[in-house]
């Protein structure tokens, strides 16, 4: 779309882009006065898988007009955008005059089937900003990035730490060791394998918060028992550069827990043998989001991880202990973290699932806030704790 020169009412076209930490945005297309389509990008060039992750920013807006944005190129034929899931805005402006930061917006939503016999969707949505001329930002969940991990770590200046070991970008993997190093029973949460997965770092800040900061008696609940070690997040360089799924090497890594595939999880499966060794493998907890279903939910390997499950509902009804799922395991699922780490003697090993969307019925069915999140990692903690001395 081209706007006649002659025309005084043509608005003026949007600026588009995604040079930032965790941005994420293909080629731009303006289908007319205030209408555009982005086709996003695969983690992997010139492959069609992993596209899901979009985080943009805009500028040149109007305040108060409807902007239409149809976002292709997506291959899963479901989506939560189907039932009324918003994508999220950040305006500068609104931060510094209201200090309100990441907020669901976006109407006339919907999710289809586009090009390519069906198999690539779209979703559509209209927006209106705020304010003219402002710097704001639309992304398909609140980001945390790994420059939001440091920032949260460098609070808790006294809590050990180590690099598993560096990414290919030079990036540390970082874990923490917590709590006791003589406590009888090691729990080992891990998240951001998959660094579209936001969510799982927002429930990862609410661990950290209450290993690391919160009320002095949960914490001492939460060690008298067990050592902790967390790798806050797996897949720093996948972060960084907006990739969906994968490493910078297109690693799926939470397919390749058991072998040599991504240094990542090489580096993370000789700690957790090393772990192991240091005291009896109560826990492993890995901390995913999804993008197709609402609520809060485990997935475990056969029944093996239902009394983790229930503890940690016992402390939050943001968890639908109801709609755990538990596949028997597969030849196929040895690389997946939860059976690698079963594998290597954690007695309760999960999958824990934050939908990108919102909460199950049972619990309101509303978008999760970042509040819920990170009141489900405090949960998680209290709940590995309260089974402690059950699995005695």
């Amino acid at each position: 779309y081209n706007a006649p020169l002659d025309d005084p009412s043509a608005p003026p076209a949007l600026s588009l882009s995604a040079d930032f930490e965790s941005g994420s945005l293909g080629p731009v297309t303006r289908l007319g006065p205030r209408e555009y389509e982005i086709r996003l990008l695969s983690d992997t060039a010139g492959s069609a898988s992993y596209v899901q992750w979009f985080c943009f920013r805009a500028l040149n807006m109007q305040a108060g007009e409807t902007y239409t944005f149809h976002l292709s190129n997506l291959l899963k034929p479901g989506s939560l955008f189907e039932e009324g899931c918003q994508p999220v805005m950040w305006s500068q402006t609104r931060r510094r005059t209201s200090g309100e930061g990441w907020l669901r917006e976006g109407t006339d939503i919907a999710y289809y089937p586009y090009h390519d016999s069906g198999r690539r969707h779209c979703v559509s949505f209209d927006v209106r900003f705020p304010y003219d001329e402002d710097e704001v930002f639309l992304s398909h969940a609140a980001p945390y990035t790994h420059t939001d991990l440091l920032a949260d770590l460098a609070r808790f200046p006294e809590a050990s730490r180590r690099s598993l070991l560096p990414s290919r970008a030079g990036r540390d993997i970082i874990a923490l060791n917590l709590g006791d190093p003589d406590a009888p029973m090691t729990a080992v949460v891990v998240a951001r394998a998959h660094p579209g997965e936001t969510h799982a770092s927002w429930v990862m800040r609410g661990v950290l918060e209450c290993l690391l900061g919160g009320d002095p008696e949960e914490r001492a609940h939460c060690f008298k028992s067990c050592r902790w070690f967390v790798v806050p997040m797996l897949n720093p360089d996948g972060v960084a550069n907006g990739r969906t799924r994968t490493n910078l090497d297109g690693v799926d890594l939470n397919r390749h827990h058991h072998d040599d595939s991504a240094p990542e999880t090489r580096g993370l499966r000789a700690a957790l043998q090393e772990e192991a060794q240091k005291g009896r493998p109560l826990a492993f907890i890995d901390i995913h989001s999804h993008s197709r279903r609402r609520g809060v939910f485990a997935i475990a390997n056969s029944t093996d991880g239902d009394p983790l499950v229930a503890s940690i509902a016992a402390r939050t009804t943001l968890l639908d202990q109801a709609g755990t799922a538990r596949p028997e395991v597969r030849p196929q699922d040895e690389g997946v973290g939860r059976v690698a780490a079963a594998r290597q003697g954690f007695q309760y090993s999960v999958t824990l699932e934050s939908s990108l969307c919102a909460r199950h019925a049972a619990a309101g069915n509303q978008h999760l806030s970042l509040e819920d999140l990170l009141a489900v990692g405090k949960a998680m903690c209290l709940g590995v704790a309260d089974l402690a001395p059950a699995a005695d």
